[in-house]
């Protein structure tokens, strides 16, 4: 019944589309359309697919569930869980990228609700860079890098009186899952499930 519905939405946007249920007892695997409009071959479930911003509510579940443990705390000026891994990766902190001000006042909550003021480094400047560097690997240390070049290290506004949609908050949120997962680099594995869940008692208690 589920094809169909597939099939109409992978024509409409011409793209190919996975829908995949699972829990104990059902797995449910549908694809349709192409795996790219330049070689169209049919796509298949086991095709990897570019996520996006949809991974930001995995990032904002996993540090919603530190902070229910207690890990950290909502109010928490985030220069207190990023520093520490920022000089570990790259020998820079919040008051290098972003200025004192912005270090000494921006949360996890602002982030969480895009209220930083911190500049988002997804504009036309890192797209024409990333455009003219096709084979280069942009981390999310070079994105933050990027974001610290806009507004002269001064924010946006100050934390917490707007909200503007600014991928940099989740950036850092990111790292802050690094860190609390003990990770020594930004892409390890299993870095939500080691943050939140880093002992067989805590899985047994907040999974």
């Amino acid at each position: 019944a589920l094809q169909p519905l597939v099939d109409a939405q992978a024509l409409r946007v011409n793209a190919g589309v996975t829908l995949a249920f699972r829990n104990p007892d059902v797995s449910i695997e549908i694809v349709s359309g192409h795996r790219s409009r330049a070689a169209p071959e049919n796509a298949t479930s086991s095709d990897g697919l570019m996520w996006g911003s949809i991974t930001k509510m995995y990032t904002a579940s996993a540090i919603l569930k530190l902070a229910e443990r207690g890990a950290l705390d909502l109010d928490d000026p985030v220069r207190l869980h990023v520093d520490g891994i920022l000089q570990q990766l790259n020998g820079t902190t919040m008051t290098d990228l972003f200025g004192a001000e912005s270090a000494a006042v921006v949360t996890v909550r602002h982030l969480l609700s895009m209220r930083s003021g911190l500049y988002d480094f997804d504009d036309d400047e890192t797209r024409r860079f990333c455009n003219t560097h096709p084979n280069l690997t942009v981390s999310p240390l070079d994105d933050l890098a990027f974001a610290s070049t806009r507004g002269a290290r001064t924010p946006l506004y100050p934390a917490g009186s707007h909200q503007d949609y600014s991928s940099t908050n989740f950036e850092l949120l990111g790292l802050i899952v690094a860190a609390k997962a003990n990770a020594t680099r930004w892409d390890a594995p299993n870095l939500q499930r080691d943050a939140v869940f880093g002992t067989a008692e805590l899985r047994r208690r907040f999974s």
